[in-house]
């Protein structure tokens, strides 16, 4: 009924937008993440979505042919003499393992600039791309072998690739059909 009213109010507002109108807009809402707040808290659902967990708590929740990958894109510019650069680092896990594996990459210059077009211009074109699994994906496979399913978190490029079509020249297989 709340959001019935609240979906009121918000027409009445495009018509004829007064201060009175705003703020039943705006308490019609604190009333409805109250009331929402409070059936999540009796449901047992997370209050806080973006509580940190530890490690340990996503590898509890591992199957033992799952692993769980993160890639970091990290600066290191702690140096006094070099120029600052961005690295790729990743950290791996499975149900059992007693600490994460952490590996890098890759250097991001080449990464994010050339390799990354060559990949957007293959994926535009439609043309088979025997580079861009040996760039960003051979290092992760040779860590993490043998598995059948990767729980995935990327950043930096990993957010604009689609690791699922890499091609792997040497299978002549996408990512995702290994």
């Amino acid at each position: 009924k709340l959001r019935d009213k609240l979906a009121a109010f918000y027409q009445l507002s495009l018509k004829s937008p007064t201060s009175a109108i705003a703020d039943s807009i705006n308490r019609t809402s604190i009333r409805i993440n109250e009331l929402e707040r409070k059936v999540n808290e009796k449901l047992g659902m997370v209050t806080n979505p973006l509580k940190p967990i530890s490690w340990k708590e996503l590898q509890a929740k591992l199957k033992p042919d799952e692993v769980y990958l993160e890639i970091l894109r990290l600066p290191r510019d702690n140096f006094n003499f070099d120029k600052p650069k961005v690295q790729y680092w990743a950290f791996a896990f499975k149900a059992g393992d007693s600490q994460p594996l952490l590996f890098m990459i890759s250097e991001g210059e080449a990464f994010e600039g050339r390799s990354f077009k060559n990949y957007q211009n293959r994926i535009k074109t439609l043309l088979e791309d025997d580079e861009s699994y040996n760039t960003y994906w051979v290092k992760i496979k040779e860590s993490i072998p043998h598995v059948k399913r990767i729980i995935f978190s990327g950043d930096g490029v990993y957010h604009m690739i689609n690791p699922l079509t890499l091609y792997n020249p040497q299978t002549k297989k996408y990512l995702l059909s290994e």
